[in-house]
Formats: structure tokens, C-alpha cells, sequence
């Protein structure tokens, strides 16, 4: 992975720059995607040369793929920067002791989660959200002892 503005080493913190860089180029996504409509090009298809109105459509659809892929190479950078402390506090809920709850026993995962993503949430575009979910959700679940431990404990 390239090293760059976004990575921080050390826990992981909302960043409002990060933040907005991804919906920034969402909403350039957004406003780029509604171009082929903008300049009509249904009807410089049949003014136009195959080959121009093509080049056309490909330059347009490069660039789209661009985008996103900006937006989720921002975005792929929150779940490496947040497993360190995903896996500190599986090991915690690995080792409590069967005593106690398993309600108490989550609850310091569930709060690191519901902090940061729910800033997450805030600062975020919808779409982006859920794209740092799925990240998240990739990392958290490329572990077979996070699974473990979760599996036990819905069981």
C-alpha cells in the first residue's frame, strides 16, 4: 500500500480531513456520472462519428472508475488503522472470565465500535459509510479467531 496523507501511524481517529476528501470526490463522482445526460450524448451519437462519441463514453467511464477508486483507496486505509485495537479487544472477550456476563464481557468492544463509528457515520456520505464498513468488516473477519469468538458467543 502507498504511504500518503491519510497514513497516521498510532490508534485510529476520526479525521475530518479524510473525511472530507471521500465525500468530496463522491459528490465529484455524483455531479461526473450525470455528464453523459448533461451533454446529451444519445443525440451526439447520431450526429457524431462511432468513434468519437466512443472515445467519448470511455474517457467518461475511465474516469468514474478513477474516482472510486480514490474514494476507496481513502476509505481502505480506516480498517488497518483500526484493527490493532479490534484485536486487543477480541483477546479481552477471549479471556474474560466465565463469570462474567457476556454482556459485560462484549461491552468494551461494542463501545470502541458504536464511538467510532458512529463519528464515522456523521462525518460520512451514506455510501462512504458503508464502504468503511465493509473494510472494517473484511479485516475484522480475515482473523479465524474473531470468528471463533464471535460464533461462541451468539451461540
Amino acid at each position: 500500500m502507498e504511504t500518503g496523507y491519510f497514513d497516521r501511524p498510532g490508534p485510529f481517529r476520526v479525521s475530518d480531513d479524510m473525511c472530507v476528501a471521500a465525500n468530496n470526490l463522491e459528490y465529484v463522482h455524483k455531479f461526473t456520472s450525470l455528464l453523459e445526460n448533461y451533454f446529451d450524448f444519445l443525440t451526439l451519437e447520431s450526429i457524431a462519428p462511432e468513434a468519437q462519441c466512443l472515445t467519448l463514453t470511455n474517457q467518461l467511464d475511465a474516469t468514474l472508475k478513477q474516482l472510486q477508486a480514490k474514494v476507496i483507496d481513502i476509505l481502505k486505509r480506516i480498517g488497518p488503522q483500526m484493527q490493532e485495537a479490534l484485536r486487543k479487544a477480541m483477546f479481552h472477550l477471549a479471556w474474560s472470565p466465565d463469570t462474567l456476563p457476556t454482556n459485560q464481557a462484549v461491552e468494551p468492544l461494542f463501545d470502541y465500535l458504536h464511538n467510532h463509528f458512529l463519528a464515522l457515520n456523521i462525518a460520512l456520505l451514506p455510501q462512504n459509510f458503508q464502504r468503511v464498513l465493509f473494510e472494517v468488516s473484511k479485516i475484522f473477519l480475515r482473523s479465524p479467531k474473531h470468528v471463533a469468538v464471535l460464533t461462541i458467543l451468539l451461540c
